[in-house]
């Protein structure tokens, strides 16, 4: 186990506030609840709609691998299980300072492993830090000879912790949640002094195959993270990109009454019905081998 120093009171504060979201109430037809997958605390959220469908989205929240957890976006999970009528369960991986690389990415790794052995057709997913944890995640399922999710989603990821990337500084006007700053500071908690190159921290250093899975990456042109969802287009094949034009980091979050939320959501869902269908809807097209990840 990684340890690290504990978080400074500045840090501490800024989770306090980020928690606030913990306190949202699920809508009607959705249930959510507290359980573990391979030792790993998950927050499970189940619509109603999804009964009797076999899709888990395995999602990872935002927050810089420094902030968040699994309750303070309860909004965001209900809305997006909701809306993909699936299960979603977002995976409180362990933060940095106190828990720096490569705990997040062991916790990700155990709770997809203990979630492929329940038999359900498993996606993955995430936002910002989570997204890119999601990619890492991917790579080293590779690596370890497990099975790929079926599917993921990726919105607005952060997948290059060098952030060296040209819109940061072209984008510096107009992405206020995540600056360059920002993102200096957060790859340092992380990273703990880990090279930056690792495609475990950064995916975008990793070998994507033609045989991995379909993968929709969501980001918005006058963001920071523009041109990791870009570069992440250019070396994954499987991927697809779409970019969203005058919109914040994350916007999603805002579903729906953002502005682009619905748009965004709307897309998800179509990438899902076309690459991970329902089995109901499956089994009556009569397309049973779309049962189990690939």
């Amino acid at each position: 186990m990684t340890r690290g120093p504990a978080a400074t009171p500045e840090l501490a504060a800024r989770r306090a506030v980020a928690q606030a979201g913990a306190a949202a109430v699920p809508p009607p037809g959705v249930q959510v609840s507290d359980k573990a997958l391979g030792g790993v605390p998950v927050m499970a959220v189940r619509p109603d709609s999804a009964t009797g469908d076999d899709r888990s989205m395995l999602w990872f929240h935002g927050g810089g691998y420094r902030m968040g957890s699994a309750r303070a976006f309860t909004a965001w999970n209900c809305a997006l299980a909701v809306a993909g009528g699936c299960e979603v369960l977002s995976v409180d991986y362990r933060l940095a300072p106190e828990r720096p690389y490569p705990e997040a990415l062991i916790d990700a790794v155990l709770a997809y492993t203990a979630l492929l052995d329940s038999g359900r057709r498993v996606l993955v997913g995430g936002e910002s830090a989570g997204a890119g944890l999601a990619a890492a995640l991917m790579l080293a399922a590779a690596d370890r000879g497990l099975a790929a999710p079926v599917a993921a989603v990726l919105c607005s990821p952060w997948l290059d912790l060098s952030n060296s990337a040209a819109s940061f500084t072209d984008n510096a006007g107009t992405d206020e949640i995540f600056s360059r700053q920002s993102a200096d500071q957060a790859a340092a908690i992380y990273l703990g002094g880990h090279p930056a190159t690792d495609p475990y921290v950064s995916p975008l250093w990793g070998e994507w195959t033609a045989a991995g899975p379909p993968i929709l990456v969501q980001a918005s042109r006058d963001e920071s993270l523009r041109d990791d969802a870009v570069r992440f287009g250019d070396i994954a094949s499987t991927a697809r990109i779409q970019l969203f034009d005058g919109l914040p980091h994350v916007w999603h979050l805002g579903y729906p009454q953002a502005p682009g939320s619905v748009e965004a959501v709307e897309g998800i869902v179509r990438f899902l019905d076309e690459f991970a269908a329902p089995a109901r809807l499956a089994e009556s097209a009569g397309a049973p081998g779309i049962r189990g990840n690939r």
